[in-house]
């Protein structure tokens, strides 16, 4: 004797694949993403990140750069806390999402980015340490 399933048998050619097609979107639409939900609700916090990230790809670092972005970065965190958890996720969103737009940039697309996004990162990081410091030069005097 065969087994039976656990549909009845007027049911189970009705769900068939464009059924179960139907409740997987409906769960993935439903189903938040860790992810997105950290760079909705700390953007701020996201975008340094998401910087940090641009710095690292275009070899920007500097030790103003990264006293920028150390600085920023502990100043959001004293306006809201995270918890481990929290931050670590939104580490990986930043991370994430810097690699889905280095590989959308490609070879050679990367080096506009490089002098447009990255440089305004790194101006902002440098902005940032700089007036902590109160040194006033303008940030693009020193770029790497």
């Amino acid at each position: 004797m065969a087994a039976r399933s656990a549909f009845p048998y007027a049911i189970r050619p009705a769900i068939g694949w464009s059924g179960l097609v139907v409740v997987l979107f409906c769960y993935s639409a439903f189903a938040a993403d860790p992810y997105d939900t950290a760079r909705r609700d700390y953007p701020d916090l996201f975008q340094v990140y998401y910087d940090r990230g641009l710095l690292d790809y275009c070899g920007l670092q500097t030790a103003e750069s990264m006293g920028g972005f150390a600085l920023r970065r502990d100043e959001l965190l004293a306006k809201m806390p995270l918890s481990a958890d929290q931050h670590r996720t939104l580490r990986i969103a930043a991370d994430i999402q810097i690699d889905y737009d280095y590989q959308d940039h490609g070879l050679s697309g990367s080096r506009s980015w490089c002098r447009t996004a990255g440089r305004a990162a790194y101006d902002r990081f440098v902005a940032r340490y700089r007036a902590q410091n109160g040194d006033q030069k303008t940030p693009n005097t020193e770029a790497p």
